[in-house]
């Protein structure tokens, strides 16, 4: 049979990846799929090394990429021993505002109740890695009352996405994250502080 026979009316194959992990398989290019495994096996073993910037032309297959290798069974196989990595895939920001929206794709993408399992009886003190890692009091009261089991995760995420802060200003919350400094501060001290995790556990 050809591809004739068929009488499609349409192109039957997808024009993006699935966002579904089960159907995203890897086919042939041995060699890319390899260098791709090495980096991140990199990146893995050495904990100050985490970016990894993937890309190629337009419908090269770098979205299919990043969705295959964001798979935990992939991650799992390609950590090995080590501590499994923390990782979320981004587009780039096309909007005049890149940083707030980069920083709300990355709220988006987290999955809070992992992570404060991730974090929670990891740390002796939790504020006093905090001072190493933010000079930013705002920014060290926040990721204490999110990594806090006893505060409410949806009041905490609310304020995270800029709603107001009165409910926690008692919580020492005494205003709204509002500038790029904010967003940058917050986003890079909790991946400090899931870098230090995998130190600890290494």
């Amino acid at each position: 049979m050809n591809i004739e026979q068929l009488n499609l009316k349409s192109n039957p194959f997808r024009l993006t990846p699935s966002i579904d992990s089960k159907e995203i398989i890897w086919a042939g290019f041995p060699e890319i799929k390899e260098k791709i495994e090495n980096r991140i096996k990199r990146s893995i073993s050495i904990p100050n090394s985490s970016l990894i910037l993937n890309w190629g032309e337009y419908g090269s297959g770098k979205t299919h990429a990043s969705r295959y290798f964001n798979k935990q069974d992939v991650l799992e196989e390609l950590a090995d021993t080590n501590t499994i990595p923390f990782s979320i895939n981004l587009s780039f920001p096309k909007s005049k505002d890149p940083v707030k929206e980069l920083y709300t794709q990355i709220i988006d993408r987290i999955n809070f109740v992992e992570l404060r399992s991730r974090v929670n009886g990891k740390f002796h003190d939790l504020k006093e890695v905090l001072n190493i890692i933010t000079q930013n009091t705002l920014i060290r009261q926040v990721l204490c009352l999110l990594f806090d089991n006893e505060e409410d995760l949806m009041g905490i995420r609310e304020y995270l996405y800029g709603g107001s802060f009165r409910k926690l200003s008692s919580k020492g919350i005494i205003r709204k994250l509002s500038s790029d400094n904010d967003y940058i501060d917050l986003i890079t001290s909790l991946f400090s502080l899931l870098r230090d995790i995998q130190n600890l556990v290494n």
